[in-house]
């Protein structure tokens, strides 16, 4: 990119990490994460320090870091089920939509059976009863926050009545929560609180919590020790990856509390689009740090989107012919109030222009 200031919504993804955690990594304990000393334990001391302290925090018996979390999603699908078996989702859902690996033939070669999601972007129960009676399902999943209905978050009772319907099935459920800790500051709830109800967990380092890789898979002692096998079979395992671990620790020890700021950023500016409405939606509520503006196809949203990079706003795509705007910690309340105000200007010149911008935009 050019020297132009850009105000960067594209995803939580584009994080710096702050020179305080990176200087973890001088003092990281490092060893071949690779090579287990116990069961329970690896080569790095510090990312069995990681592992111990996401699993304490989301009340697991243990955790297993990976470089990403579209690899943890798989390997956790992978671990719970095999070619052939089917899995239930939904449409929209980021592991199925955007990850695809564990359905795609000739890789994972699961099947996937879905279930709706209710306006407010938690499943419709009847849609998970009747989708678990039709079907032979070896697994569940579930998103929160839930990325393409707006960053919704799962109350504990809705997850606990989606436990409880895939208990009386059989079948066991793994959560995708790569921004689990959003859900977290939007609830007011522990993180426990939330993954007390799924058989496994997945959570991004990597997106508002600033660091700059990993993400952490949780469950019982069984299903991590299945799935670091899993890990190793598709290229996750890590020589010191303790590099990686020391910023994920002060992640989570001290980037938390300004995920809610994250969360009221998006908020604010989620009011002062209201006027928009009638023309461009919001998806949903936003309870959390994304907010998706709705536009009337492709070409509208195409218009949209460049104009306002054209005022120094970048956003992304996402299905249904939205605009996705994500706040993190790079993005500051002055640049959230000029926010709001270009993208009600974009947007008001788009209307006007009946769906594109005249003459340079």
């Amino acid at each position: 990119m050019d020297e132009k200031r850009w105000i960067d919504l594209r995803s939580d993804t584009v994080t710096v990490p702050s020179r305080e955690m990176l200087l973890t990594v001088l003092e990281a304990q490092l060893g071949d994460d690779g090579r287990r000393i116990t069961p329970e334990t690896g080569g790095d001391g510090t990312v069995n320090e990681l592992e111990a302290l996401a699993a304490r925090i989301t009340g697991k018996e243990a955790a297993i870091l990976f470089p990403s979390g579209t690899m943890a999603n798989t390997a956790a699908l992978l671990t719970w089920a095999k070619a052939g078996d089917m899995v239930l989702v939904d449409r929209l859902m980021h592991l199925y939509l955007r990850e695809k690996t564990g359905f795609v033939p000739a890789l994972g070669g699961l099947l996937p059976v879905f279930y709706d999601l209710a306006a407010n972007g938690s499943p419709d129960m009847e849609s998970v009863k009747n989708a678990l009676t039709a079907a032979s399902v070896r697994l569940a999943c579930i998103e929160t926050t839930h990325n393409f209905s707006g960053g919704s978050c799962q109350p504990p009772d809705k997850l606990a009545q989606f436990k409880e319907l895939c208990g009386r099935a059989g079948i066991p459920v793994h959560m995708d929560g790569a921004r689990l800790f959003n859900a977290v500051c939007s609830l007011e709830v522990e993180a426990e609180e939330i993954c007390r109800y799924a058989d496994s967990v997945m959570f991004c380092l990597s997106k508002g919590l600033g660091a700059p890789v990993g993400s952490l898979l949780c469950g019982s002692r069984d299903f991590c020790r299945r799935a670091r096998e899993m890990r190793k079979a598709l290229g996750g395992a890590m020589r010191k990856a303790g590099v990686v671990a020391a910023p994920g620790i002060y992640a989570l020890k001290h980037n938390v509390p300004g995920l809610k700021e994250d969360n009221e950023k998006a908020r604010y500016v989620a009011e002062r689009l209201r006027k928009l409405e009638k023309a461009f939606p919001i998806r949903g509520s936003v309870p959390s740090n994304i907010l998706i503006l709705e536009t009337a196809g492709e070409e509208t949203c195409r218009a949209l989107m460049e104009a306002l990079k054209v005022r120094g706003i970048l956003c992304n795509k996402v299905p249904g012919h939205g605009l996705r705007f994500v706040w993190h910690n790079g993005v500051n309340w002055e640049d959230t109030r000029l926010a709001a105000e270009l993208i009600v200007q974009a947007a008001g010149r788009i209307k006007a222009c009946g769906g594109g911008e005249a003459n340079g935009i």
